[in-house]
């Protein structure tokens, strides 16, 4: 909310509440007050008018008893008793008392009726002809009884139906003294029922049974409603006898006229003063915010990057303090700002060393390896064909330290790319249970180091799925490895099946094992980088903690998920869920035999490659350097290139850029083999394959066999001279290869055969458009 907002509705409050609490305190002393006076002058003219009524009933009650202790009205009603209905004596009897009660009804003009019951009830006689027969009741008329006494004892009752004009005369004349502020107030009479026995204004009908308010006659201010709908006030007494009440009231407008006033008053106060206070709170508030407004201004305007920055600083109050402090504050923010540029600035160079430090020691810890791997693997064979076969176990256990060595090297090169967002994928299609069959191959020597069996189930539908290969069979390895690591005489087993995950198709790898399992605190920290379940198990087991903590970022990569699922000693369950993309298409496989040209620099690897070569049945051509092989490749066109990025003077991207660009060259399939981690940018200049160093044989062998085609040169294109000497001492015929993976749909690249006879179509992964 806005400062003048805020200062309007202060202001308000402050001026307004005030009103309203005093108005609120003096409509309650003003309603106490009115109903102190209304109570008292109701109570006396209700007591006033009791008394005057009581005096009137004990004057007219006098005159009935003295009917009912009358010879002549007693003898009467007896002699009624003494003759049969409808006989001549009966109607006799009832002439003599009608005349004897019409005597008295001269005599007492108030009498309106007059009646005689027998004993049961029954009128015997009444000057109302009309009623005899019938039962004496009570329906609101305003009557007078007293018994009837004879020689035997009571005969019945005389009824004095009393002429009400009398009585409402008496109150009437109550009627026009006015009450508070000349209102005038009503008095009448009701029975016990709360039926009218009197009328007042009109309101009120003889017999007409009244509404009686919550708690009887008062001066609550709700007010209940009379005869006409009107809210009306009252105040009550009671008579002794004969359990008659007189009601003395007014209307309620009258009690609430004074407090509708002041309520009106009041109003107009809350709306003087908010107003006043309203135009009063605007002019300040604009006063004190516009230069708020202005600082507010200039402040989006430095955050923009906007240095200028203009306050008026001359103001001698608060709010010129603020914009000089202000004005100080930006000096300093933009020194602030040049200084961290400057670190900034540092830190990008610093950064930018840092990956060129990276790439540098990637090259150069890769290539000693790849030379201690390949000659460790070449010794190997040599010792199992020509002996002496005591070096194997030793030559063995060289080949397994280097290939921990290069795991550990590419773990923490691949989370300083993922940290550094620099971690690309490459997407592609191939066979699941293709690649869960060669992981499942890989894993014998980690089962049986422990003792282990190993379980494969692997559903039938697997079908294919689209997504970095190189990743999942590395997730798949790594997760292997821990199982069986961390289990002793126990059971690695390895599910795959087609599911649906998070609403789409995926393909679920589940890891299980019997080893030792897991706490809920160590699962918790177990995907933490260069962590493991505690450090006993760290000093037990070794490991530097990085393969789950890739495996689960290069899952989420893929649009996955790892999970985990864990009880101490009773072992682990490691889910890996992958989204499973499109159907891979087929390749025909190629014929063995073709020459291949391996270019490289360094010497260890081309006699490395040299060596795989012979053995897979290809014919190997070597080069030192890029001209050389750009040289070779043209003269005896190779069914395949190999070639290494980092070379001195010309290096892969150019030569790559050469052989596609020469028509005579540039349907040559070309698998890049490299320490550098650019499969992206190699596929996108053409490149069929990307191969990381130190090369793993059966995919370098995987990819030769998917592009190599049958009766061409092979050609190795390399710089190192070891390498090429290498190759040239183990020059072999032929090659067998089998296809790493298989590629996604997309382009189709037209891969010509030296003699013209075939052309072979070879699907290579498509960059997706964006």
């Amino acid at each position: 909310m806005k400062f003048h907002r805020q200062l309007l509705l202060l202001v308000l409050g402050a001026a307004v509440l005030p009103v309203l609490v005093m108005g609120a305190l003096l409509f309650w002393q003003l309603r106490d007050r009115q109903k102190a006076e209304y109570g008292l002058q109701l109570d006396m003219l209700a007591d006033q008018s009791a008394d005057q009524v009581e005096d009137w009933l004990t004057e007219k009650r006098a005159v009935v008893e003295s009917i009912g202790q009358s010879s002549g009205v007693s003898e009467g009603l007896a002699s009624l008793g003494d003759f049969p209905p409808e006989s001549e004596q009966y109607y006799l009897a009832i002439f003599r008392l009608h005349r004897q009660m019409q005597t008295l009804q001269e005599s007492f003009p108030w009498i309106a009726d007059l009646s005689l019951t027998g004993p049961d009830g029954t009128i015997a006689y009444s000057t109302r002809l009309e009623r005899l027969g019938q039962q004496l009741t009570s329906g609101g008329e305003l009557s007078l009884t007293s018994q009837v006494l004879g020689e035997v004892g009571i005969l019945g009752e005389v009824q004095v139906e009393v002429d009400r004009s009398g009585l409402e005369a008496l109150l009437q004349s109550e009627n026009r003294t006015p009450g508070l502020d000349g209102n005038r107030m009503r008095v009448f009479l009701v029975d016990g029922q709360n039926r009218a026995l009197t009328t007042a204004d009109g309101l009120y009908q003889p017999g007409q049974a009244l509404v009686t308010p919550p708690g009887g006659f008062g001066l609550d201010l709700g007010g209940y409603p009379n005869t006409a709908g009107t809210p009306s006030v009252g105040a009550w007494n009671s008579l002794e006898q004969p359990g008659w009440r007189v009601i003395a009231e007014t209307d309620r407008a009258a009690l609430m006229a004074p407090l509708d006033n002041l309520i009106g008053f009041c109003l107009l106060m809350v709306l003087v003063v908010g107003t006043v206070s309203g135009v009063t709170a605007v002019f300040w508030a604009r006063r004190l915010t516009r230069p708020l407004e202005s600082l507010a201004e200039q402040a989006h305007r430095l955050a923009s990057g906007d240095r200028v920055v203009h306050c008026d600083t001359a103001r001698p109050d608060e709010i010129g303090d603020l914009a000089r402090a202000f004005e100080a504050m930006a000096r300093a923010i933009q020194e602030n700002l040049d200084q961290l540029k400057v670190a900034r600035d540092q830190a990008l160079a610093a950064n930018e060393a840092k990956s060129a430090f990276l790439a540098n020691m990637s090259h150069e810890l890769r290539t000693p390896m790849n030379a201690i791997i390949g000659y460790s693997e070449m010794l190997i064979e040599m010792a199992e064909e020509d002996g002496p076969a005591d070096f194997i176990p030793d030559l063995q256990r060289i080949r397994t330290a280097g290939k921990h060595l290069l795991a550990l090297i590419a773990d923490v090169l691949d989370l300083s790319k993922i940290e550094a967002g620099k971690m690309t994928l490459y997407a592609e299609l191939f066979a699941v249970r293709e690649v869960v069959e060669d992981v499942a191959s890989t894993i014998p020597p980690l089962v049986e180091k422990n003792k282990n069996r190993f379980q494969l189930e692997a559903s039938d539908d697997l079908g294919s799925m689209r997504a970095d290969r190189t990743k999942v069979r590395q997730i798949l390895y790594n997760l292997l490895s821990n199982a069986c690591k961390f289990t002793e005489n126990g059971l690695a087993e390895l599910a795959v099946r087609r599911t649906t995950w998070r609403h789409q198709e995926s393909i679920e790898f589940a890891v299980r094992d019997t080893g030792i399992g897991m706490t809920v605190e160590q699962m918790s920290k177990v995907f933490e980088e260069f962590t493991q379940a505690d450090n006993s198990t760290t000093r037990h087991y070794g490991g530097t903690g990085l393969g789950l903590t890739l495996g689960r970022r290069f899952a989420e990569m893929m649009g996955g998920a790892l999970e985990v699922e864990s009880q101490p000693g009773r072992g682990s369950t490691f889910r890996l869920f992958l989204p499973s993309g499109l159907e891979a298409p087929r390749a025909e496989p190629l014929p063995d035999g073709a020459e291949v040209l391996c270019i490289d620099d360094d010497p260890s690897a081309l006699r490395y490659l040299e060596h795989l070569l012979s053995r897979g049945g290809y014919r190997p051509k070597l080069a030192a350097s890029g001209p050389e092989g750009l040289k070779l490749a043209r003269e005896g066109k190779p069914a395949l290139v190999t070639l290494d990025i980092s070379m001195p003077g010309m290096d892969g991207w150019e030569v790559l850029r050469q052989l596609k660009e020469d028509p005579a060259t540039a349907g040559i399939p070309v698998v890049m083999v490299t320490v550098l981690d650019h499969p992206e940018r190699a596929r996108e200049q053409g490149a069929s394959e990307y191969l990381s160093k130190p090369v793993d044989r059966d995919r370098l062998l995987a990819a030769l066999a998917r592009h190599c085609l049958e009766d061409h040169p092979a050609v190795a294109l390399e710089d190192d001279p070891g390498t090429h000497e290498l190759l040239r001492e183990h020059h072999c015929e032929g090659a067998v290869a089998l296809l790493e993976s298989l590629p996604a749909a997309g382009s189709v690249t037209q891969i010509w055969r030296r003699s013209g006879q075939e052309v072979a179509e070879v699907l290579l992964p498509r960059q997706e458009s964006s």
